[in-house]
């Protein structure tokens, strides 16, 4: 099927990445509300053949997925999202915005040494940057009742790497780049071995057959595709025990005089930032700070709406920065609801990878190797290289 090279409209709900016979460095994004989007569809067959299926389009999928390439292979990466990233996450006020916020990770590390050539290399070129934010250390302590905080200069010096258009663009022009098929807004149902070979069923009716597959998504998301075979594979035992989840909340509030972002201690907050201090320039009085609660009382109230818990994460917020509650505004929650590596997570192996790789299965993902996109990353390498070598 030969696709008709047009430009691809920024912003849009892209629904269909293929590759574009005309240009080979290019990919050309459909739009769903395109008239050529309705004649693509019913012209496809709901049946894929592909040798590498990547489930998920995170941090893991970016390593997998240039591994398999450099192997001589051309993956097929299907995800759930319109666009990659998975908890890389960026998000805009409005369309319109010149502004953005992470909301998912908000830096990253690089000491692997193959990790910190791409960094170097992206720092290079300019889609990444060094961040050096001014980091304190918010430890609460209970007076007559009120929370209060304690502030002192963080001890936290390691090198921190954002996107200067946020984490997610980064990550997803990465993918873009890469000789990859992609399926975007799709997701995997369920995933099975027959054949000699491994089936994938999407919710749209789409069945996928690879050869091999690696799947990047969550644990508890990957036993729940893998049915039966999950029960195979040891790091799965116990897999809806192996992430915490993390209650965010983004407000627009003044830049504070004395830091950029803080730690906290023994509160309902872990971490707030102040986005604006990633952007190359200033950008007014507005600035919008992310706030991620901790790890015990996202899992109190994982179920919760965001929006609700936005009043007493609020009041912590001015209780720690010291800002007039009315000079605060609720703009975005988000739930992630498997956020992070739990302690009763896998501990980190050499490869840090999971799965069946002589049968042609393999997972991957932060929770295999101690958290952290660096970790994530690392993990897609692994598995991939399990896989071309099996």
């Amino acid at each position: 099927m030969r696709a008709v090279c047009r430009p691809w409209p920024p912003k849009a709900p892209f629904n269909l990445l293929i590759h574009c016979d005309r240009h080979r460095a290019e990919r050309v994004w459909w739009v769903k509300s395109c008239p050529e989007y309705k004649d693509l569809v019913e012209s496809s067959a709901a049946y894929r053949n592909t040798p590498f299926l990547i489930i998920g389009a995170g941090a893991a999928a970016l390593g997998a997925a240039s591994t398999l390439i450099d192997g001589g292979a051309k993956p097929l990466i299907v995800d759930k999202g319109r666009r990659p990233g998975g908890r890389v996450a960026t998000q805009r006020p409005s369309r319109t915005s010149a502004h953005w916020f992470d909301t998912g990770a908000q830096y990253f590390t690089a000491r692997d040494t193959e990790f910190r050539a791409l960094v170097e290399e992206d720092v290079g070129r300019g889609t990444l940057t060094r961040w050096q934010p001014r980091v304190v250390v918010a430890t609460a302590r209970l007076e007559t009742g009120f929370e209060q905080f304690t502030l002192h200069d963080s001890p936290d010096a390691r090198e921190r790497f954002i996107g200067p258009n946020g984490l997610k663009t980064w990550l997803a022009e990465r993918l873009f780049e890469l000789p990859a098929e992609m399926l975007p807004a799709t997701r995997v149902e369920r995933v099975w071995s027959e054949a000699n070979s491994w089936r994938a069923q999407t919710t749209d009716g789409t069945t996928v057959e690879a050869a091999r597959v690696l799947i990047t998504t969550p644990p508890v998301q990957a036993e729940a595709m893998l049915g039966q075979t999950a029960r195979a594979i040891d790091a799965l035992a116990s897999a809806d025990r192996h992430m915490a989840g993390c209650q965010t909340v983004v407000v627009s509030a003044p830049a504070h005089p004395h830091f950029d972002a803080a730690f906290v201690h023994g509160a309902k907050l872990a971490w707030i930032a102040d986005n604006a201090s990633k952007y190359a320039q200033a950008t007014g009085p507005t600035h919008y700070w992310t706030l991620h609660a901790g790890v015990d009382y996202s899992t109190q109230y994982i179920d919760a709406e965001p929006s609700d818990l936005a009043a007493e994460l609020l009041e912590e917020f001015t209780a720690i920065t010291g800002f007039e509650r009315s000079r605060i505004e609720f703009v975005h929650g988000h739930r992630w609801r498997y956020a992070r590596p739990s302690p009763s997570a896998p501990e980190p192996a050499e490869p840090p990878y999971a799965g069946l790789p002589d049968n042609g299965l393999a997972l991957a993902g932060d929770w295999l190797a101690g958290g952290r996109i660096e970790g994530a990353w690392r993990s897609g390498v692994a598995a991939a290289r399990a896989l071309l070598d099996a």
